[in-house]
């Protein structure tokens, strides 16, 4: 229940109330499920300023293939429809044939193969790497082999495949099956499949060469406790963290030897998901079983976002997450009881300033792959979408410029009017919207008025005469162009 406050505390008859703005101004209780966006108890695609509008919306991805001015030319990717994308990625690499740098976009596509396209060049075709195929969503790894720069392609079940990009990639069948991989301090770390309570480490930083007997050239840390199984080893602030089932391991290593200093720095007791781990400037965000956590490399803070608090009542295994623009962006299932479509993956968009903690909510995309993506003067979100979407790769977008008809929905808080126990008269609501919409209302009896608003540039007037002590008000609508605005409620005793 929500209580607006009369702020003058006088008698009177009559009185108006600007919803909107009162919910704006009027941060509602903790324990409500949008406590942070300071819009109600559900905001759906919409934000509100000056007035209710929708927020992001997604098109499809657009690419400047003039280097030195982005807004000249642009291509739209050749697809060929046969295939989803599940994966993005983009690789920066040093050209000895081209004698420059290149950008490249490596994406994993449902047949197992990866495809690629220079981002910088005309040609919109998309190639795949060689004819390898991997089990699974590979892990991307760049290093520098026989003077090139390389990318590796590594999953727990395939063999390892190089490429230089200025040449045919290879498959590597004596390098270990790897399930994560990285590089720190001229050392390269790896959790290899069969071994999920080990990490190996290389000095050479050679990934196609190791070996478990000379530290030399390669050895082993074992992290074998009650924290669980190694999912993730991640570089941050000059150390390594290994994220496992039910906590953080950090292993401080040193360039000039092969020492190391393992601790635990972190334990739970919900899971945490792998892919969600995502480094956010100074910090390293991911969802456990139970919420978001920021982690600062000493400890874990569980933020305090009530959004997520029924995560532990639906598996978010196919959950992920993006830092772009001082954002993070999680994709994940949000259910909520509303006349919107549910769906059986990922339903949402989480958008949350990580200093300020407001966040927004794009509701019915289902994202399954993101990438910030920043080179030179060109700045995307670029995604990858679950169903017959994912045949394209799409980019984030100004709401009205969405190439989906998002459902809006905004739902207040129960609330008093001033009074509280007070009968009382909702005699009219007052409102300017741009786009058709649907305004149910509903009393503290359940009697609920429901109104088929047209759009107009000016104000509505819609006489109700709904008596009750609270009420409860949703907006709903479908429009990319929804803007509500000048929205006042109109009792009397």
């Amino acid at each position: 229940m929500y209580y607006l406050k009369n702020p003058t505390n006088t008698k009177f008859s009559k009185f108006s109330l600007d919803l909107l703005k009162s919910f704006k101004e009027n941060p509602i209780e903790t324990n409500q499920i949008l406590e942070n966006s300071s819009l109600g108890k559900v905001s759906l695609n919409l934000v509100y300023d000056s007035s209710l509008h929708q927020n992001f919306g997604v098109n499809e991805l657009v690419l400047p293939p003039d280097e030195e001015d982005s807004s000249r030319y642009t291509k739209t990717l050749n697809y060929t429809n046969l295939v989803t994308f599940k994966k993005v990625w983009r690789y920066k690499y040093y050209s000895q044939i081209n004698g420059g740098y290149e950008y490249i976009l490596l994406i994993y596509a449902s047949d197992k193969k990866i495809y690629f396209n220079d981002i910088f060049m005309y040609n919109a075709n998309l190639y795949p790497v060689g004819n390898f195929t991997f089990d699974e969503e590979p892990t991307l790894l760049s290093f520098r082999l026989n003077g090139a720069d390389c990318v590796g392609f590594a999953t727990s079940t395939n063999d390892l495949v190089v490429w230089n990009c200025d040449s045919n990639p290879y498959a590597v069948s004596t390098a270990p099956k790897f399930r994560s991989i990285c590089f720190s301090n001229n050392k390269m770390f790896a959790i290899e499949d069969g071994t999920n309570y080990v990490v190996r480490y290389s000095s050479n930083l050679d990934p196609t060469s190791w070996t478990s007997v000379d530290d030399s050239t390669g050895g082993r840390i074992d992290l074998d406790d009650f924290r669980g199984e190694l999912r993730k080893v991640v570089p941050h602030l000059d150390n390594i963290y290994v994220f496992r089932d039910f906590g953080i391991s950090k292993i401080t290593s040193y360039a000039s030897n092969s020492k190391f200093l393992a601790s635990n720095v972190l334990n739970l007791s919900y899971k945490i998901y792998p892919n969600t781990i995502c480094t956010c400037n100074s910090d390293i965000c991911f969802l456990a079983e139970d919420g978001l956590y920021k982690f600062d490399g000493y400890k874990a803070t569980k933020l305090n976002l009530s959004i997520f608090d029924n995560f532990k009542n639906y598996l978010q295994q196919d959950a992920q997450t993006c830092f772009y623009n001082g954002k993070l962006f999680v994709s994940c299932f949000l259910n909520f009881s509303s006349s919107l479509p549910q769906t059986i993956y990922n339903n949402s968009v989480v958008v949350i300033d990580l200093t300020t903690l407001k966040f927004s909510i794009i509701y019915g995309v289902s994202v399954c792959g993101m990438l910030s993506l920043k080179d030179l003067n060109m700045s995307k979100l670029v995604m990858c979408l679950n169903g017959d979407s994912g045949k394209k790769l799409w980019q984030l977008c100004d709401g009205k410029n969405s190439s989906f008809s998002l459902n809006k929905l905004w739902g207040s808080n129960k609330f008093f009017a001033f009074d509280i126990d007070k009968l009382k008269t909702l005699k009219s609501l007052e409102i300017i919207c741009s786009s058709p919409l649907t305004i149910s209302i509903k009393n503290n009896k359940n009697k609920q008025v429901t109104l088929n608003v047209t759009q107009s540039t000016k104000k509505q007037k819609i006489r109700l005469n709904l008596r009750g002590e609270y009420f409860e008000i949703n907006l709903e609508g479908t429009s990319s162009q929804f803007d509500v605005s000048h929205f006042k409620l109109n009792f009397a005793y």
